[in-house]
């Protein structure tokens, strides 16, 4: 416990670093601290483009082949969200009790379909959200491959 004679002391001990000396030490231990970390740049998940409902939907067409289940469009909402993408809810017979939320671009469908294809670089493709997490086309699919069948047993 101290008195407060001892609590003055150290209220009036001055800092042993220079303020200069402190903000280098700062800069010094940031640089250091990036160095160590990772950065992920999550590209084309800002605001696309709204070209309209129909090429979206064209679009969401596409993904239900692709994903190779039988999905069906359950519900879908003819404004675009906030980021040029429109909501579409998609339902599957096999489970009549799970469905997914897929927020697709209206982008020509070039700019948002990345398979992994010959000539296809994946950083310049539009992204689509998938009960809310951010997906490049062939990884937000919903099939076999992203562990979706499985829960449908």
């Amino acid at each position: 416990m101290f008195s407060r004679r001892s609590v003055d002391i150290l209220v009036s001990i001055r800092p042993l670093v220079a303020p200069d000396e402190k903000i280098h030490i700062m800069k010094q231990n940031i640089k250091e601290c990036i160095g160590k970390m990772d950065l992920m740049i999550n590209l084309g998940s800002g605001p696309t483009i709204d070209n309209g409902f129909e090429l979206a939907k064209r679009n969401m067409e596409v993904f239900i082949e692709d994903s190779k289940i039988p999905l069906f469009i359950k519900s879908y909402e003819e404004t675009a969200e906030d980021k040029g993408r429109y909501r579409f809810i998609l339902a599957t017979e096999l489970r009549p009790d799970m469905f997914w939320e897929v927020l697709m671009p209206s982008l020509p469908l070039e700019q948002v379909r990345y398979m992994d294809l010959e000539g296809q670089h994946i950083g310049s493709f539009y992204r689509i959200y998938v009960d809310g997490g951010s997906w490049i086309w062939l990884y937000g699919l919903i099939n076999e491959l992203n562990g979706i069948v499985s829960e449908l047993n």
